[in-house]
């Protein structure tokens, strides 16, 4: 149970009216679809599940793929690529741990240019592998995990499709992928910054959403957490206005079973009720953790009616500081040029002619054949450039393409691919019930941001902005001095008050309530499936 100081620090006293999203909805910027009005006859049900922060090569490199673009055991990053002898960095397999002792530190931004190269303006400098450990290419940021350490994600590579260049849509943090990810622009932002911090007239995102552009629709949606989301995205004014599709894992694991799941479905993973910690995959949660939220979500969806019209991509938002060694694409990428960019590149001067690292990310659907890796897309959106690459614009782009919505949302979402070109088994095939079990629970704590429980981390600080704005309220009293534990459950509490649309004092316990219910029981899939033979 969460202690009364725990529940008294959720109760503050309000500081003025709770922020309210505009009720009308930006018109969409993007290209008319060609295929409006036609429905994808595979598929009822798109689902994402969206972590955070790893890498292919730090994943599956010494998983013994028979195919794929990944670095060998042994590859070495020299200091000085003009004189090897200097020394440098080997890369060892079995060298990640599922909870990494610190933070990675591989420059997002930076990844591969020759030292003093031009990273911001097409056309950019020089770029070669050769060139990472200038950009801190080295001790956590470099580990690999070893063959059959990370089980689930070994059989999904071999069972289903993972991706060989899928991308961020942006060489930087979260903030700029999250907004990506649900509206095919970032509004100019190059990193966690609000909308203000460059130059708009207020902390949220004003952009359309591909939830706005599924209402206008009549396509259906879910939004689906058993903690609070990042803040990214509860900071769009087009997630704001749909506060009424909030909700739990278990309303997942039923309306996957009952063969009820909406149209789209967009799942952020939450904390794991074992231990009360973070499963997001983001350093430095603990990695046994995702690979179980994985294997749920799957293991629900399969075990239902609508399993075979659906499909489910689980992808990374960024590469958090891990590297990997392939280039990003940087010919014909295509700027969103939304209406919301007052600045292109804030706070890094930046023109969006890049895309960011390669980040983990897989699909499974019976429609896709097994054991495939996929290159960039084939066909591309009606937007056509001389260049190609998959990056989280396409989760919008295959929603319109999919659902048959009029019209893309941004340039960008124009230009990408839709995953429908993927769906290529003429008839469903069968794929396994049951994934592999996930590793135990790793006994260390693993705290996002990899600091202890006595401190509170930058996502945390950002999260106390967002709710103290969103809800009307002040900061609870002291609130830097608390610790990461004791302030989660202000920040959880609020998220609470916020989705179920109540500040009043007898919501307060309530909401303390509902965030023990939701790490309690929503995180492990409860549906019942065949066993296990």
């Amino acid at each position: 149970m969460l202690s009364l100081a725990a529940v008294a620090a959720v109760a503050v006293a309000t500081t003025g009216k709770p922020y309210r999203p505009p009720r009308d909805i930006p018109p969409a910027e993007g290209l008319d679809n060609p295929n409006a009005g036609h429905k994808n006859e595979k598929i009822d049900h798109f689902v994402v599940l969206f972590m955070e922060n790893r890498t292919p090569d730090h994943i599956w490199a010494c998983d013994d793929l028979p195919t794929g673009d990944f670095i060998k055991d042994g590859h070495f990053l020299p200091i000085d690529p003009a004189d090897p002898s200097k020394g440098g960095t080997t890369l060892k397999c079995g060298s990640a741990t599922y909870v990494c002792p610190s933070g990675p530190g591989f420059d997002m931004f930076g990844l591969h240019f020759k030292p003093g190269a031009n990273e911001g303006k097409y056309p950019y400098g020089e770029q070669d592998d050769k060139y990472s450990s200038a950009h801190g290419a080295a001790g956590v940021a470099v580990t690999l995990f070893g063959k059959g350490t990370v089980p689930v994600k070994s059989a999904i590579a071999r069972q289903f499709s993972i991706f060989n260049n899928y991308h961020s849509s942006v060489p930087s943090y979260s903030t700029p992928n999250h907004l990506y990810a649900q509206s095919a622009t970032s509004c100019g932002l190059d990193d966690n910054v609000n909308y203000n911090d460059c130059g708009g007239p207020k902390a949220s995102f004003p952009q359309r959403t591909i939830y706005d552009n599924m209402f206008e629709g009549g396509v259906s949606f879910g939004i689906y957490s058993n903690y609070t989301p990042h803040s990214a995205d509860t900071n769009m004014d087009g997630v704001q206005r749909h506060v009424d599709k909030f909700l739990g894992y278990t309303d997942f694991w039923g309306q996957a079973a009952n063969g009820t799941l909406p149209s789209f479905s967009f799942v952020f993973p939450g904390n794991d009720p074992r231990n009360g910690k973070g499963n997001s995959d983001h350093p430095c949660n603990d990695v046994a953790l995702g690979e179980r939220l994985v294997k749920d979500v799957y293991e629900s969806l399969r075990a239902g009616p609508g399993w075979n019209k659906t499909l489910f991509l689980v992808t990374y938002d960024d590469a958090g500081g891990f590297y990997d060694h392939v280039v990003p694409p940087h010919e014909g990428i295509v700027p969103d040029e939304s209406s919301c960019v007052i600045k292109a590149g804030c706070p890094q001067p930046f023109d969006f002619k890049r895309v960011g690292s390669r980040v983990v990310s897989y699909l499974m659907s019976p429609w896709i054949p097994a054991g495939v890796i996929m290159g960039p897309p084939k066909k591309g959106g009606p937007l056509k450039t001389n260049g190609t690459a998959w990056e989280h614009s396409a989760i919008s782009a295959t929603i319109v393409d999919l659902f048959g919505l009029p019209k893309y949302l941004t340039k960008r979402d124009s230009w990408a691919g839709s995953f429908s070109e993927l769906l290529t088994e003429a008839t469903p095939r069968d794929t396994p019930m049951h994934l592999p079990d996930a590793p135990p629970p790793t006994k260390k704590a693993a705290f996002h941001s990899c600091g202890d429980k006595d401190d509170i981390s930058r996502k945390q600080r950002r999260h106390v902005e967002l709710w103290t704005r969103l809800n009307g309220v002040a900061p609870p009293n002291d609130w830097e001095a608390m610790g990461y534990e004791e302030l989660q459950t202000w920040i959880h509490a609020q998220y609470q008050i916020w989705r179920h649309g109540d500040r009043s004092a007898e919501t307060v316990e309530q909401a303390v309530e509902l965030t023990e219910a939701a790490v309690k029981d929503e995180t492990i899939c409860h549906i019942s499936t065949p066993a296990r033979e």
